[in-house]
């Protein structure tokens, strides 16, 4: 018995001296490896730095997470991928063998792993990038990643490369991430938004991407061309025209406080909404119980005309949110879309919990007039 235990922790042994030597041959055959990291704004920038390098004549090998999983092979063809169980960052190494044989020169990956320790694992034993993104440091995930913005961006920062670059457009922790970049021999370099992206609903996404395609060498004009026609998430940020001239606003993929008032001050500028009654949607996760504060503080701090309420948590909600109108909405079928050009809705919180259906719906009634 005792014998054949030995022989199995030999195979273990020799097979996990043999993964990696091949994972860092695979690491080393690619030309750039950009590894993108932030609490939001991550799956955007990872596509809009694939569509900018996509003019150059390099072969790009692209994965985001998003609100669906997928990669985006050489050709140019989005692949959804299908997990059995929990996603698990071994993904990453499965996303690298493929694009490995696919012969890819530039791998682009956004990075999957919340916890520091796998967000460490990640980089330094798995992907071994040499060009990092840090999109942002927003307050999100504070029961893995700390409970201050500064312990968020300690945590971020476990992704930034030994002896390479790192770009990010946080101008408020700039300091703090060129601080640990030093520690690593490697150069920070902050993206800040030009004329040339201001105006886009996310510029400093745009502002990031560009820098990234200019150090590798793409022209401006080429690269930002390229991300003018960049593939979407199927359920990012999208506005929708209803049949009775109402709007409907997706932003069920932003889930950080921060970011949710950011998109919908630009929104309300952008669009002129703020002449037009606000009804809230929100749809919770049962696993984000902490979100629902941070839902309740918004909506009494916009005051909708109405909120809807979906997913989980909501009679909690419901409770707390000074409203005259709050309605609980079980079933998708019942959402009241029957608004005119007078009234938005704004829908936040999550995407999981039925999320992707409710925007498949609201395609179904709506005209896609803006992303």
């Amino acid at each position: 018995m005792e014998i054949i235990i030995l022989i199995l922790w030999c195979n273990i042994i020799i097979y996990l001296i043999f993964e990696n030597y091949y994972i860092n041959k695979i690491s080393k055959s690619f030309k750039y490896i950009i590894y993108v990291n932030g609490t939001r704004g991550k799956s955007s920038t990872t596509r809009l730095i694939d569509s900018g390098l996509r003019s150059s004549n390099y072969k790009i090998f692209s994965k985001t997470t998003g609100t669906i999983p997928m990669y985006i092979d050489v050709n140019n063809n989005e692949i959804p991928i299908r997990r059995f169980g929990k996603a698990n960052i071994k993904e990453q190494m499965k996303i690298m063998k493929l694009a490995y044989k696919q012969n890819a020169d530039i791998l682009v990956l956004e990075c999957m792993a919340v916890d520091p320790e796998l967000q460490f694992i990640s980089q330094n034993k798995m992907v071994k990038s040499n060009i990092g993104v840090i999109t942002n440091v927003r307050l999100d995930h504070t029961d893995v990643m700390g409970d201050s913005l500064t312990e968020i961006c300690h945590s971020l920062c476990n992704t930034i490369p030994k002896n390479g670059v790192c770009f990010t457009s946080d101008e408020d922790f700039f300091d703090c991430i060129q601080k640990e970049s030093l520690k690593l021999n490697t150069k920070t370099f902050l993206s800040v938004p030009d004329e040339s992206t201001k105006s886009f609903t996310f510029p400093d996404n745009y502002a990031i991407a560009l820098d990234v395609c200019s150090y590798i060498g793409v022209n401006l004009e080429d690269s930002l061309n390229g991300m003018k026609v960049y593939k979407h998430d199927p359920y990012d940020l999208s506005l929708y025209k209803l049949k009775n001239g109402g709007i409907f606003i997706n932003g069920l993929s932003i889930n950080d406080i921060s970011s949710i008032n950011i998109t919908y001050n630009n929104l309300c500028t952008k669009y002129n909404l703020h002449q037009k009654n606000l009804i809230l949607l929100i749809n919770n996760r049962f696993d984000r119980g902490y979100r629902s504060m941070q839902m309740i503080n918004f909506a009494n701090k916009v005051k909708p005309k109405a909120v809807y309420l979906m997913g989980s948590h909501t009679y909690i909600l419901k409770s707390k949110i000074n409203c005259n109108f709050i309605k609980i909405i079980n079933k998708i079928q019942d959402l009241p879309l029957e608004i005119d050009e007078d009234n938005f809705i704004y829908a936040i919180g999550n995407i999981g919990n039925n999320g992707n259906e409710i925007i498949d719906f609201i395609r179904k009634r709506g005209d896609l007039i803006a992303r």
